[in-house]
């Protein structure tokens, strides 16, 4: 049966003070490492180029030592890093692909342009140097309170009863080469066995939370009868079976739009 992936966010469970201050610790550190990844590549230094070579580089100017880090932490927030900035350049290549298509009428013009975009040659061609440039935005980061996890950066996940205990690599041991104190934080997962990355995240209101990826079982809907639904406010929709679908969107939007009024009307005397 098919599957897919939905993200859970489980809250953290009773942990020491001073466990907290280290997991805070290496956020911040790792919140760094964002920083001059995102400040070097930001721009086009990253575009169409392969991340295994520029973490190479990076690596040479950047090493782990330079954070307190171990490899495996600083490779995997480097990788999800260097993830992260390419999906953005994808993302502008999108943009500027409609406009080549809108633009150009001939099959060939079109699959020379789309292969100049791949990498830093199309700024050899004025229109789509301004094309780029102008659905562009120089890229920085404010992350400091983030740490990723997996097996494949040291951490463990071990569950007892609803709690999961995860144990991750912190500052280094002084005088062991390639030894780290170990961290670990509880959180209430329920009966969920954690595989494949987590995101810890330390919240402005001192929340810590756990972000990590479940499989869930697709169900086919085979009902092929009818319904009628209705547009509300007070309610989402409303069937003509009588059922009532997001009841008390209203309140919601209603809180949200007097929000943003005050905001603007403050704004406004500005």
């Amino acid at each position: 049966m098919a599957s897919y992936t939905i993200t859970l966010i489980a809250d953290a469970a009773k942990n020491e003070i001073v466990e907290i201050q280290k997991a805070r610790g290496l956020a911040y550190r790792l919140g760094h490492l964002r920083k001059d990844l995102w400040n070097k590549f930001g721009g086009v230094q990253a575009w169409g180029a392969k991340p295994d070579k520029l973490l190479k580089d990076f690596k040479l100017t950047n090493p782990p030592e330079n954070y307190q880090l171990d490899f495996k932490n600083w490779d995997k927030t480097a990788s999800q890093v260097l993830d992260d900035i390419q999906m953005t350049h994808a993302a502008m290549r999108e943009k500027v692909i409609r406009k080549i298509y809108a633009r150009y009428s001939e099959k060939e013009t079109r699959k020379a342009l789309c292969h100049d975009l791949k990498t830093r040659d199309y700024q050899a061609d004025n229109i789509l140097h301004r094309w780029v440039r102008n659905s562009f935005g120089r890229g920085h980061t404010q992350v400091t309170n983030h740490i990723v996890l997996c097996h494949k950066n040291g951490a463990t996940f071990n569950r007892k009863n609803r709690i999961t205990e995860v144990v991750f690599n912190g500052l280094p041991i002084e005088g062991k080469n390639n030894r780290y104190e170990k961290i670990t934080l509880r959180f209430k997962t329920g009966k969920v066995n954690l595989a494949g990355y987590a995101t810890i995240i330390f919240h402005e209101d001192g929340v810590i939370r756990l972000h990590y990826p479940v499989k869930k079982e697709a169900t086919q809907n085979n009902n092929n009868g009818k319904i009628g639904v209705d547009k509300g406010f007070t309610e989402a929709l409303t069937g003509s079976d009588g059922e009532i679908y997001g009841d008390g969107i209203g309140k919601i939007i209603t809180k949200q739009s007097n929000w943003l009024k005050t905001k603007m009307q403050n704004r406004h005397k500005l």
